[in-house]
């Protein structure tokens, strides 16, 4: 079970409440709400959003926009302070034309949320799969494992150009960086011939 909860009050009650994954999180208020998370094995999902993400007309909205990106900051450091489970969400990104986004934020955990590239590509691979085992019955993955890479596990292959293990952010410009991409056994990209 997930719980959309923003602020510590919501992030508490979701926890008392049986909720095993938080989905955004940045207004928490302190270190202590997050290492709560982590004591309960409870999951953080949430968004390497940057004020530059969005644009507002008014300063209400600028300001709340505001307090939710140095939330960002602040969450991603205490959760890695007292390790708590991190997943990488995306889930605001709904709009076809901003599917791109997703690339540019997953990168970001590296350039600016101080996670080294191997860390931010188990947060994104390993650590959601995880995630995903939490949905039981619900799992659309259950016939094999996810985020190992083993025979009769469930695996996309992507060929990149350079080393994403050094350089995260050759993940950014996928157009350009993915040589290869297999998905479920079918060849959607070949770039080698």
């Amino acid at each position: 079970m997930s719980a959309h909860v923003y602020n510590d009050e919501g992030i508490r009650r979701a926890i008392d409440a049986g909720i095993k994954s938080i989905e955004h999180g940045h207004l928490a208020a302190g270190r202590e709400t997050v290492k709560l998370m982590a004591s309960k094995g409870v999951w953080l999902s949430t968004q390497p959003f940057l004020e530059s993400d969005h644009e507002y007309a008014n300063a209400e909205n600028a300001e709340k926009n505001k307090q939710v990106c140095d939330g960002v900051a602040n969450t991603f450091t205490w959760a890695r302070e007292v390790g708590a489970n991190i997943a990488f969400g995306t889930d605001l990104l709904l709009e076809p034309e901003k599917a791109g986004l997703q690339n540019e934020m997953l990168t970001r955990l590296s350039t600016d949320f101080g996670f080294s590239p191997i860390e931010a590509l188990r947060i994104a691979t390993s650590g959601n799969a995880a995630l995903f085992r939490l949905s039981g019955e619900r799992d659309p993955y259950k016939a094999g494992r996810l985020g190992v890479i083993e025979v009769g596990a469930w695996a996309d292959v992507l060929l990149v150009e350079n080393d994403p293990t050094q350089d995260l952010t050759v993940l950014g410009d996928p157009d350009k960086n993915l040589a290869v991409i297999i998905k479920d056994g079918h060849i959607y990209k070949n770039l080698l011939g």
